[in-house]
């Protein structure tokens, strides 16, 4: 992505948050996650909570998805379709986000080829950068 100038646009990052049944956590997390990620997009993947998570979320995401059944990898799967972003980040509500996570990513991505990240926990893990110490 080239802007105006010839200089590389920043990737769009898009936030998915898998939830089910997490009333007790979920405006708290997402008004935290919306302070540290402004520019993201956040996407909330609900799996048929019955406790409101999706009715509280609203407003406090970019867009709240229903699948309808509880399964993980359905929510991600149907978050990530739903998503504009060029880098994906699945992220739990009881995670927290780092400071400058997203000039994090923009740094890593721009600067290694190859990037596969997994996130478990709030905890970035990288692989296959073993030729990319900055994205370590």
């Amino acid at each position: 992505m080239s802007g105006s100038s010839g200089e590389s646009a920043p990737m769009r990052i898009s936030i998915i948050v898998p939830v089910y049944n997490e009333a007790a956590l979920i405006r708290l997390f997402l008004a935290h996650l919306r302070e540290r990620a402004p520019e993201a997009e956040i996407i909330v993947a609900d799996g048929g909570s019955t406790d409101g998570t999706d009715q509280l979320a609203t407003g406090l995401c970019d867009q709240v998805v229903r699948t309808g059944e509880r399964s993980r990898a359905r929510q991600m799967n149907v978050g990530a379709w739903a998503a504009g972003g060029d880098i994906f980040w699945f992220l739990h509500a009881d995670a927290t986000a780092p400071l400058g996570c997203l000039d994090e990513m923009q740094a890593c991505c721009s600067e290694c080829d190859a990037a596969i990240t997994e996130c478990f926990a709030g905890e970035l893990h990288l692989s296959m950068l073993a030729d990319f110490p900055r994205c370590l």
